[in-house]
């Protein structure tokens, strides 16, 4: 049998450089990236019933005579998808006429933050009408 080098105790990375290498929150990845990493997602609704990811887009664009806002919960435990799938119905529902979706990062932002990005994509918006 060959010399088989062991990599035991034989640290291949920086311990500091794992959080800028490897970003866990999808929030905060790239759209590129995210749509690099994307596989279709089964969503429960609860223990007996499962919906698609395009199940969750047509249940959020379905406005049936509604005006104003739609509001859509979307609960999970940690790192089971739910920022992934925020941005997927995001990049989807950004495309549509008559609509203007905003996507606010939750990581490390104060509701000053949140209220300023919101108030900055509307005039952003408002400008590209005029």
């Amino acid at each position: 049998m060959a010399n088989e080098e062991s990599f035991t105790g034989y640290v291949c990375w920086n311990e500091e450089e794992i959080d800028r290498i490897f970003e866990i929150d999808a929030g905060n990845i790239d759209d590129h990236i995210l749509e690099a990493v994307h596989t279709p997602a089964s969503i429960s609704l609860n223990e007996e019933k499962s919906i698609t990811e395009d199940d969750v887009y047509n249940r959020l664009i379905d406005i049936d005579g509604q005006q104003g806002y739609k509001i859509m919960p979307i609960f999970g435990l940690n790192g089971s998808g739910k920022s992934h799938l925020v941005r997927r119905l995001h990049q989807r529902v950004k495309k549509m006429d008559k609509s203007l979706v905003v996507y606010v990062k939750r990581s490390g932002l104060s509701l000053k933050s949140m209220v300023e990005s919101i108030l900055d994509e509307l005039e952003r918006d408002l400008k590209e009408d005029t």
